[in-house]
């Protein structure tokens, strides 16, 4: 699902288990709300996502670097305690923009 907001913010808020088998579509998703014209900040609202496979983390980066050649902010929030440690073990923490963002 995405949400809308000022019309150069869109907020996308995927949900559930993120593996191997919705990586499409996630993709998709958020494919879908970077090709808005206009948009400048993309926020991936994960906060009732309860867990990522590495898959998931290969296609957050594919997207980061999708939204920076369209001059897109990209940012993960409301990650949850358990996404963030993943996240940061898989050195993450260097690339994507999901600072200090906990439920």
């Amino acid at each position: 699902m995405t949400k809308a907001l000022p019309a150069e913010s869109v907020v996308v808020l995927p949900a559930g288990e993120l593996d191997m088998a919705e990586v499409d579509a996630v993709r998709a998703m958020v494919g879908s709300a970077l090709a808005r014209p206009g948009i400048r900040s993309l926020a991936l609202d994960v906060a009732n996502v309860t867990f990522i496979d590495s898959s998931i983390i290969g296609a957050f980066l594919t997207l980061h670097r999708d939204a920076a050649a369209r001059q897109v902010g990209l940012r993960l929030v409301n990650v949850p305690h358990q996404l963030k440690r993943t996240l940061n073990m898989a050195g993450m923490h260097a690339i994507l923009d999901y600072g200090d963002s906990e439920t």
